[in-house]
């Protein structure tokens, strides 16, 4: 509230822990008194306007990155990576460690299962305003092949043997996987709550693009297999958050580049540039800030813009007081006589969700005989024009 900020991001899932009451997974062993509910705390005190403007609350959460000590298993016995370490993802020579952290696979359908279920158990059990997916992405194109998996694509596309790692279908398999969870927790939520707002930590890495038809060769489409820009064209995201996280002095390139890229991108959609306020100078971050107010040649501007983060303001080790300042009073670090936030306000409306036009369908592929379901039964969509696809894992 100081900084006149109007929603809050909070990391809530770790690595397979949670700062909340899960139905799913155990309470991060830091949180104490073991019964405090830090995410139920932050909603009453964000929501409470008698201490000033209500502020929104969107759930983050690590997606697929499960845990992240190499050689130190959680200290919790129902932690998943300890119940299910037959769900972490193998590279292509069977690594599981990433040199940062095991995930789960994404092609594995117990996996997004678990997801979905931690995903939707917060969506239901908590007055929130958004849900976040961070680390929803591969390490890199190198990763997924777990023998299940495998087996799943083998039989998709009658396959044999083993993929490389730059085969196109196996390329585009591994995205789908990835897509089908974001488009699952999506219309779930849509179902259940529709004004709670789903948006995505999305990759940006140099160099920056700024056409649809340099997104092909882009790091996340190609490399970690997150197809965000396909998300907001279908209109499975609210809001993209990308993270474009380069230091203002030595990559400006790259962040004019990728910010005009996603303002023109956005498909009716909402976008909020991701500054990375952590690499740069104040005076360097304000300069990134208000560019994100800045129309595209095309006449685009940006939604809002996140701050990352709110622990490290700054790198050039100023305190987070003379940070906020600086966005709410004039001072010596922003050229302009009008600071950036000079009084609260709203976030934007978003008028898919106030006053939807339109919608999504959903629904469900099972065996007659067995009543389960099937994993890549084909799908005709009939109406103005006509649809295939395929069910989920």
């Amino acid at each position: 509230r100081a900084g006149h900020f109007n929603a809050l991001l909070v990391e809530v899932r770790r690595r397979g822990d949670a700062y909340y009451e899960s139905l799913f997974e155990p309470k991060a062993a830091n949180v104490w008194p073991p019964d405090y509910d830090p995410l139920a705390d932050l909603i009453l005190q964000a929501h409470d306007t008698r201490a000033g403007p209500r502020l929104e609350v969107h759930a983050w959460i690590v997606t697929y990155n499960i845990w992240n000590h190499e050689s130190t298993l959680p200290p919790q016995a129902n932690h998943p990576y300890r119940l299910h370490p037959d769900w972490v993802t193998r590279s292509a020579t069977g690594l599981s460690w990433d040199g940062s952290n095991y995930a789960f696979d994404p092609g594995h359908p117990e996996v997004q299962q678990h997801t979905f279920n931690v995903a939707l158990d917060l969506v239901s059990r908590y007055d929130l305003d958004g849900l976040h997916l961070a680390y929803i992405r591969y390490a890199g194109n190198t990763w997924g092949y777990h023998p299940v998996s495998l087996d799943r694509f083998r039989a998709l596309y009658g396959r044999t043997g083993t993929p490389s790692a730059t085969d196109a279908q196996w390329l585009q398999f591994r995205r789908d996987q990835v897509t089908d969870l974001v488009r699952k927790i999506y219309l779930s939520t849509l179902a259940r709550k529709p004004h709670i707002k789903i948006s995505a930590a999305t990759i940006t890495w140099a160099p920056g693009i700024t056409t649809a038809a340099e997104w092909p060769n882009s790091a996340a489409f190609q490399i970690v297999l997150q197809d965000w820009r396909g998300w907001m064209e279908e209109g499975i995201l609210d809001l993209n958050i990308p993270m474009a996280y380069f230091r203002q002095h030595t990559h400006p390139l790259d962040w004019s580049k990728w910010s005009q890229f996603a303002k023109d991108h956005r498909y009716h959609r909402h976008t909020a540039i991701g500054a990375g306020n952590f690499l740069n100078t104040l005076s360097n971050s304000i300069v990134q800030f208000r560019s994100t107010r800045d129309l595209t040649s095309s006449g685009n501007p940006a939604a809002g813009l996140c701050a990352y983060s709110y622990a490290a303001t700054s790198s050039d080790g100023l305190p987070r007081s003379t940070f906020l300042a600086a966005l709410t009073q004039p001072s010596s670090f922003d050229p302009h006589p009008t600071p950036l936030f000079p009084t609260p306000v709203d976030p934007p409306l978003m008028s898919w969700k106030q006053t939807p036009t339109t919608g999504h369908l959903a629904g469900f592929v099972t065996a007659a005989d067995t009543g389960l379901a099937l994993d890549g039964a084909v799908i005709q969509a009939n109406g103005p024009v006509t649809r295939i696809l395929r069910s989920d894992g």
